[in-house]
């Protein structure tokens, strides 16, 4: 089996990732075609972008932390809403950061117009090859260029907002006048229309989403680069885009692609121009170099779940899966020679917005359903209030985008319906969220809820090492059957219990409570069943296990897990290691005929599984 490669993030890719990914179009493309739609009122609505975006924010942020993994948002719709919403989910994500990536790489044109005389798009096909190729050098090298593009161009921005407020202060004071009025040039309309394309420039949030398996220290790095990257952007945002209203004519910034060397052409400085060129080249590269890294991470987690070819599954030694770099390299190239700038604009920010939208149901149902699993260490505040605000800011603003739009998010949405159910047909998917709190009503845990449990692992809160560490065990004669071994089972337990062995085998045969059955033999026959059982008393979780040896064959294993209050989700954590454990033959065979030594082994094992020394002895 191939080792997994360490996480190699940190604070400063993670803030690198999230930045660069926000300040390219956003800032360097969009203005000029927002303003067209809402005039002078441009800061409000950059200014009312961030603020909206907030909720989506915290989240990402709390999703990102509890499952860090690689195409972070895909495994939050399928966990939370199930595997059907979760490939929509995932491929219009994919989509929204081709055509990010794709935008910024036309904005690349532009800015190079103005110094360098270059055949329309031929830069951001080069481009596209160039970052693909970097992607596939692995994601730290990747980040690495990221954080020096991004460096870069918080230098030239920052000097761009003091030169250009500056140069503004001494303008006269009716010119000033002149700018800001009419203040709400596009009416309310216009600035929520406004507000709807400059969205796109917050897709940075999924982004970082994204590669988060690939992030030391997630539970610290994350939220922490997020709110870092939004803070810094959102700033620049509003004092950036103020400046341009402050120096530019109304009619002069309207539609200008170039918006920002414009503003710099008034502040008689010679280098102000080749300057702000460099810094959009930084901006725009930094945004088609992320946008790949992110992209490539959908077809991954889409492979995994085998709902697009296999081979996307694929990494390489330094952990790139290959094949998705690629194909969202060679779609970017192509996006870039056939789709108009506004065209693009606006679809990309539809897909943001409804993965956005898709990530606050996420929060919702994960909270509101109990997972067992789910336990981030960063919450989001206000829950379910919050990401419903996020929610409903998604559709307002999807829907206010325009029919073209609307009418490419609802294509997504069929198609990826269809191909879900076409290429999973007869397959036993993981369930949502929604489907395990049904589940959990009825007081059921079934394979389909181990296999979510499992996929996690125990956690370190649920003390799995120091619970099964006390495992009472007994062993059977051999070949005897599950009915013998389930009997075994409540005697084990009553004595674990200090009860009559009658009333624990009672608890065992009322079958009113979860039973899990292991049926992992050559000839399906059942060798195991894992029992979740409530009991009277305040005692401490307790595991009880009987099991029947046979002589070069599995034997049959059953085992309790005993708890007090049948609301918990620790003994459905508790519950799912043990399913992995029977079910393991290497470990099977480490059993030693001892049952008094058979809780060492199982101790030691849950000790490696989540990471930790085994217990002392």
């Amino acid at each position: 089996m191939t080792a997994t490669p360490r996480p190699r993030l940190r604070f400063i890719h993670v803030f690198a990732i999230g930045a660069g990914a926000m300040f390219s179009s956003g800032f360097f493309l969009l203005p000029g075609i927002a303003a067209g739609e809402t005039g002078p009122s441009l800061p409000l609505a950059y200014l009312l972008a961030g603020v909206l975006v907030l909720p989506t924010m915290l989240s990402v942020t709390e999703l990102a932390v509890a499952m860090p993994r690689a195409g972070g948002p895909y495994h939050f719709y399928r966990r939370a809403l199930g595997p059907t919403v979760a490939t929509v989910g995932g491929i219009g994500l994919w989509v929204a950061l081709v055509l990010k990536s794709a935008f910024a790489l036309i904005g690349i044109d532009a800015y190079l117009s103005l110094v360098l005389d270059l055949p329309a798009g031929s830069v951001g096909l080069v481009l596209a090859v160039a970052f693909t190729v970097l992607n596939l050098a692995g994601a730290r090298e990747s980040a690495v260029i990221q954080v020096w593009l991004v460096a870069v161009l918080l230098i030239v921005l920052v000097a761009f907002v003091v030169t250009g407020t500056v140069t503004a202060v001494g303008l006269d004071d009716d010119r000033l006048g002149d700018r800001f009025s009419p203040l709400f040039d596009g009416g309310a309309l216009g600035l929520l229309a406004a507000t709807a394309m400059v969205f796109v420039a917050f897709a940075g949030l999924p982004q970082v989403a994204s590669v988060a398996g690939d992030i030391r220290d997630p539970d610290r790095t994350i939220p922490r680069g997020v709110l870092a990257a939004l803070a810094v952007a959102t700033t620049i945002y509003v004092t950036g885009t103020a400046v341009l209203v402050w120096l530019l004519p109304p009619d002069e910034l309207r539609d200008d692609t170039t918006p920002i060397a414009t503003a710099a052409e008034t502040f008689g400085i010679g280098a102000a121009v080749p300057l702000i060129v460099i810094a959009a080249l930084a901006a725009f590269a930094s945004t088609g170099n992320a946008g790949i890294m992110s992209a490539s991470r959908y077809p991954l987690a889409l492979a995994r779940d085998g709902v697009v070819w296999g081979r996307f599954a694929r990494l390489n030694d330094g952990g790139v899966p290959v094949a998705g770099v690629i194909v969202s390299g060679a779609t970017i190239a192509v996006v870039v020679t056939v789709v108009d700038v506004e065209g693009i604009a606006k679809l990309g920010s539809a897909f943001v917005l409804i993965s956005f939208g898709l990530m606050n149901a996420a929060v919702i149902v994960l909270r509101r359903a109990h997972v067992p699993d789910y336990h981030p260490t960063f919450r989001a505040p206000g829950v379910p209030w919050v990401p419903a605000i996020g929610v409903a800011t998604s559709v307002v603003l999807v829907i206010d985008l325009g029919l073209i739009p609307v009418v490419a998010a609802l294509v997504v949405v069929a198609g990826g319906t269809g191909w879900h159910r076409w290429a999973r047909r007869g397959a036993d998917d993981v369930p949502g969220a929604l489907r395990w709190q049904r589940r959990r009503r009825r007081w059921r845990l079934d394979d389909d809820d181990i296999a979510a449990l499992q996929e996690v692992g125990p956690r370190a809160e649920d003390r799995a090492p120091e619970v099964l560490d006390r495992t009472e065990a007994r062993r059977t004669n051999a070949g005897v059957g599950i009915d013998r071994v389930r009997l075994a089972a409540a005697e084990a337990l009553a004595i674990a219990e200090h009860v009559a062995p009658d009333e624990a085998a009672a608890w065992l045969g009322d079958g009113r409570h979860p039973v899990v059955t292991i049926d992992t033999s050559d000839d399906g026959r059942t060798v195991g069943e894992v029992h979740v059982v409530g009991i009277d008393g305040p005692g401490d979780l307790v595991v009880a296990l009987a099991w029947s040896p046979e002589d070069g064959r599995r034997g049959t294993t059953v085992a309790v897990v005993a708890v007090s209050d049948m609301s918990e989700e620790r003994p459905a954590r508790i519950a799912a290691l043990l399913v992995t454990q029977l079910a393991d033959d290497e470990l099977r065979g480490s059993w030693p005929d001892d049952p008094d030594l058979v809780a060492d082994v199982l101790s030691a094992d849950a000790a490696r599984r989540q990471g930790g020394d085994e217990p002392p002895r």
